[in-house]
């Protein structure tokens, strides 16, 4: 028995077991040895009926979606079938109403009905990975308890009295390494709740339910869109009363719609079918994984983990490393590894400097990059529905806003105090481009329903306080005349309440003598005033600084966001949402401007980091840009109906720094300004209008400034930056001292 009992009970390092020891003949009144621990059938029961109810709920949220999108898909068919033949202008007219109305409907109830029932009863994509977690959970407490209970039994065995010499001091040696520290029992080896986390299981359904999870998620914007594209497309069908379409052409037209939306609903039901089909099978099989995790659980089998028993091996191990670590290296041995260590490092880099260097990669210049027009016809070659998400303009709702969670908590906080009753303004700021007028619309599209909303833009230099008057007045629909502020602030304070977002803050200054008296006038409106409205006021980034400087213009808005995206993953993240919007596959080539290869070699996500490093690199965050940039870098395949992207390459912009002085000096107060007329730029450089037309006329001709048509009668034309080149301009002007 006692041989039994201390069989694995390792000796002494050095003091070896005697045969006679080991063959102990056994102890009728020595106590029993206790029962190992095994899986609780009760535990295991109770995780089996949880995976089960937490699959049938799952199952059940994806077939009530599936079904909602079948139901949909049908009733927009039986709709699109009733269409005449050969209909007469007031008939097709009346049918298309028809149409527009029902996919109105139809996108409602499935955004706002829908949508809604399903994120409630999947409670998010985290919600399978917390329920397999919590599994996870019960089967190692309960294993811990065994484990524990077993190790206390095995304790309280005495050591028998007729133990040999080497029996009697491992059990010493056992329990003063447990005493100090050095032997862990098994349930102290089991994994911790942070542990489990990374567990096979685990990570196996977080990458399942991600991919169900970003298709639904794509599903609902995917929807939105494709269906305003339809209501489009029959809209144009029925534009014009004199223009009479044949009935061929009204067909065709129609029959587009119909594949527009019934198409969008039967490509979401299919994908999403395939992508429940490993899911589900997952959940069939957890029970039976689940068991053989709580038996490997129970007997203290986990990977990392050792036995409680194998305390000799890992004292050996001590051992040895200490002994090497002492004993082993002599000074002479330890002088030879320092000599063989050197000796490789020089090799190598003897073996670097004989190396030919890698070809230097050919800088794309200036003549090399297509303008955005002709970017615009290049993609007149994509399909018409790729093409129109990548050509939206400002969004106006938040299905398409990506990575603006924090600037949209700011807005949610801002109007929670302003209902407060705190004072409350805010200035959005950021380079052209950047989604300014996205941001404030998409707040603006919910704020809309629950108060007063005013939208006013400064489409001209405002440069006396008489200007901003006038402009609010109109803004507001005041008939009568104001003569001053304080009047002006008293006709506002007696309108409802509301929101006011007004766009074009850069316009509020020039750079001459007084001409920043519309800025103070606008101030001193913002502080008698943000208690009853709630002001958003859009500026540029450039012009924010200048004002900022001179006017210390932060110190009126209680809030300001930044709109320029911070890094290479958000640039991602927005171009990727749409094309897979679109429905098109893509893939990321190796070949460089997508002219010859450059001999890149790897898979195809370094081909696609790379192909974002250096979009985001040359865009610098600005979306207009990043847009430009990512339609000139596609390709489409008709035969395959697929993408293709190909790397950007790096952008020589040292011509920059060889314009002349009063060229920098130009594009540095266009960048200040948000924009310049002839007239204003005359009035800045106290020039004759030839010579600053000239300037401005030849930056355009390089493609960095673009030129804006007269608004209204009276208007003057206009020069501001293209935002493609935000990034390099800014940075080359910043370098030479030019902008600060």
């Amino acid at each position: 028995m006692a041989s039994q009992k201390l069989a694995d009970c390792p000796s002494t390092p050095g003091v070896p077991m005697s045969e006679t020891d080991l063959q102990d003949p056994p102890n009728p009144a020595a106590p029993s040895s206790p029962q190992p621990p095994v899986l609780d059938e009760k535990v295991l029961g109770q995780c089996r009926a949880d995976g089960v109810t937490f699959r049938a709920a799952q199952a059940e949220a994806i077939t009530r979606l599936l079904e909602s999108l079948a139901k949909g898909r049908r009733q927009l068919a039986e709709s699109f079938a009733q269409r005449p033949k050969n209909p007469p202008p007031e008939e097709a007219k009346e049918f298309v109403k028809r149409l527009q109305t029902e996919l109105t409907a139809q996108r409602t109830w499935l955004l706002k009905k829908v949508r809604p029932q399903f994120e409630q009863a999947t409670k998010g994509r985290l919600a399978g990975r917390k329920t397999v977690l919590a599994l996870l959970e019960k089967l190692t407490d309960s294993a811990r308890k065994q484990l524990e209970r077993y190790q206390a039994e095995r304790d309280a065995l005495p050591l028998p009295a007729d133990a040999g010499l080497s029996a009697q001091l491992a059990f010493r040696l056992r329990e003063t390494a447990r005493a100090r520290g050095l032997l862990n029992s098994p349930a102290e080896n089991l994994p911790t709740t942070e542990e489990l986390e990374y567990h096979p299981l685990v990570e196996e359904l977080s990458e399942l339910s991600a991919r169900l999870h970003s298709r639904v998620a794509d599903l609902w914007p995917s929807i939105r869109f494709h269906f305003q594209v339809a209501e489009e497309e029959l809209a144009r069908l029925v534009v014009s009363e004199e223009e009479k379409k044949s009935a061929v052409d009204f067909g065709k037209g129609v029959e587009e719609a119909e594949q527009l939306a019934c198409g969008v609903l039967a490509t979401a039901e299919q994908q999403i079918a395939e992508l429940f089909a490993p899911l589900d099978d997952y959940w069939a099989g957890l029970a039976e994984r689940l068991e053989v995790c709580g038996q490997k659980l129970a007997g203290g089998k986990y990977s990392g983990s050792q036995p409680w028993q194998d305390l000799g091996e890992s004292l050996k191990r001590r051992g040895k490393k200490a002994f090497r670590h002492y004993f082993d290296i002599s000074d002479q041995e330890e002088t030879s590894l320092l000599r063989a260590a050197s000796h490789k490092m020089f090799s190598n880099l003897q073996e670097v400097l004989h190396k030919e260097a890698a070809p230097q990669e050919k800088l794309l210049s200036l003549t090399d990059l297509p303008s955005a027009q002709e970017v615009l016809r290049r993609s007149e070659t994509f399909p018409p529905l790729h093409r129109r998400l990548f050509t939206l303009g400002p969004l106006k709702t938040r299905e398409f806003l990506v990575a603006r969670d924090e600037e949209l908590e700011v807005l949610d906080d801002l109007f929670t105090r302003w209902e407060q009753g705190q004072a409350c303004s805010l200035a959005v700021i950021g380079p052209e481009g950047s989604g300014k007028t996205s941001l404030v619309n998409c707040f603006a599209s919910e704020y809309g329903a629950q108060g007063e909303l005013l939208r006013l833009e400064i489409d001209k230099r405002l440069q006396s306080p008489e200007d901003v008057i006038e402009l609010f007045r109109q803004g507001f629909d005041i008939k009568k005349p104001l003569a001053t502020l304080d009047e002006l602030i008293g006709e506002l304070l007696t309108r409802p309440k509301g929101m006011v977002l007004v766009e074009g803050g850069h316009n509020l200054a020039l750079r001459v003598v007084g001409g920043g008296r519309a800025v103070e006038a606008l101030c001193y409106l913002l502080l008698a005033t943000r208690r009853h409205f709630l002001w958003l006021v859009t500026f540029r980034k450039v012009p924010w600084e200048r004002l900022d400087y001179q006017y210390q213009i932060n110190r009126f808005f209680t809030h300001q966001i930044s709109t320029l995206l911070a890094g290479q993953q958000e640039i991602r993240q927005v171009l990727l949402l749409r094309q897979r919007i679109s429905g098109y596959p893509l893939t990321f080539s190796g070949e460089g401007n997508g002219k010859e290869s450059n001999g890149t070699t790897g898979d195809g996500r370094e081909r696609e980091n790379r192909f974002f490093r250096e979009l985001f690199t040359a865009s610098g965050g600005n979306l207009d840009a990043a847009f430009h940039y990512w339609l000139l870098c596609l390709g489409y395949d008709a035969e395959s109906e697929s993408f293709h992207a190909c790397p950007l390459g790096k952008i020589d912009f040292s011509f920059l720094r060889e314009l002349d002085g009063d060229q920098r000096l130009t594009l540095a107060e266009v960048l200040g300004h948000g924009g310049l007329s002839a007239e204003e730029h005359q009035r800045i450089f106290h020039c004759d209008p030839l010579t600053g037309r000239l300037r401005l006329e030849y930056l355009a001709s390089l493609g960095l400034l673009l030129v804006e048509p007269p608004r209204g009668a009276g208007g003057d034309v206009r020069y501001r930056l293209n935002p493609v080149y935000y990034t390099p301009v800014v940075k080359t002007l910043e370098v030479m001292n030019i902008l600060y």
